[in-house]
């Protein structure tokens, strides 16, 4: 009899474990549908180099990174825009725009505008399930100004519209649209070209700090966790081989300054968002004209945050075009993150000057 009931135990057990495996994955994938869209990088040249860049060399997506850095951008005047595929079969509906525009006024002087939105829906997958529905929008403008010979600083101002309703372990979870404001403070340093035994060369530092705002009361703390106030730091190097080819390597730290920690009562279910991210990325352009990425990132306390990316892009004189994918632990991330990114850049100031020849 007692082997019976020992033997009876055990199958309980170990059923018991299996159904908290079964929990755990569960809250796991619900974490990665709570991910920010708004945080994933779509512009190819970042994502391709781990998601970073705050500190990388000018380009036209500076605009979600650091907008100081548009002030030492070759191209003038620039617009670009970015698309992430994905296979319908995968996901029941997406959509995604991200839309920079920026001018150099000046030689001491740049603005910037940029649209980031994202929709994401899925059906319940039976009667007892209710349609998974996120969309996020955020609309930015910036300023920088020249400060000295090889430094610029830039003010940005962000509105962001949230709207949430999501499966949770134990029910439904839906909230009204809410808008938030956060504002941005960066700073780039863009070193002059020094000469080296075998090749010149060139620093570059950022530190920048995003959505600044106010400390969330309780009531807002569950949409502002969404979008956190953090802080970048970055530098990086430029091996300038020749006036066509350039290898640079830069370094990125990312943490957040204010860690949010949301729990349900019922289940006990906690949803940190806290942690730090060191992600460093290498760019290799061949005659200015075929350029080559990778990049890793490693969250600490944040696995979505780890992950191997890769770029490609070719530049011509009107417009650039790159690509990037995202490998990582599907699981622990957002489905999005590791969808194919399209970007393509226009030099407005050929385009215009050649309209008419």
């Amino acid at each position: 009899m007692q082997g019976v009931l020992g033997t009876k135990l055990k199958k309980g057990c170990f059923l018991a474990f299996l159904l908290a495996q079964v929990e755990a994955t569960a809250q796991q994938l619900f974490m990665a549908d709570q991910d920010q869209l708004l945080s994933m990088a779509t512009d190819a040249r970042a994502a391709g180099q781990g998601d970073i860049g705050v500190a990388t060399a000018p380009n036209f997506f500076a605009q979600q990174w650091n907008p100081a850095k548009y002030i030492f951008a070759e191209k003038k005047i620039g617009f670009g825009i970015t698309q992430i595929l994905n296979a319908k079969s995968s996901i029941n509906g997406f959509a995604q725009a991200n839309v920079n525009f920026y001018n150099q006024p000046d030689e001491r002087s740049a603005y910037g505008i940029g649209i980031r939105g994202y929709s994401y829906s899925e059906a319940g997958l039976s009667e007892f399930e209710d349609d998974v529905s996120l969309s996020e929008l955020a609309i930015d403008g910036s300023y920088a100004l020249k400060l000295g010979k090889y430094f610029s600083m830039a003010v940005s101002g962000r509105y962001i519209l949230i709207n949430r309703r999501t499966v949770a372990i134990n029910g439904f979870f839906g909230q009204d649209p809410v808008g938030l404001f956060g504002i941005d403070v960066s700073s780039f340093y863009f070193g002059e070209e020094i000469a080296y035994k075998n090749y010149n060369g060139r620093w570059r530092a950022a530190l920048a700090l995003y959505n600044l705002r106010n400390k969330p009361s309780e009531e807002d703390k569950l949409t502002q966790s969404y979008v956190p106030s953090t802080l970048k730091a970055g530098v990086g190097f430029d091996f300038i081989l020749d006036s066509e080819n350039i290898l640079s390597v830069t370094t990125e730290y990312t943490a957040l300054l204010v860690s949010y920690r949301l729990e349900d009562p019922i289940e006990f279910f906690e949803q940190p968002e806290q942690g730090s991210i060191m992600a460093i990325g290498f760019e290799g352009i061949v005659a200015k004209k075929l350029v080559g990425r990778v990049g890793y990132s490693q969250g600490f306390n944040r696995q979505r945050d780890t992950f191997l990316s890769l770029g490609l892009g070719f530049w011509a004189r009107y417009a650039d075009f790159d690509m990037a994918y995202i490998l990582g632990d599907r699981i622990a991330e957002n489905p999005l993150r590791t969808k194919l990114r399209l970007s393509v850049s226009l030099n407005l100031v050929e385009v215009l000057s050649n309209q008419g020849q």
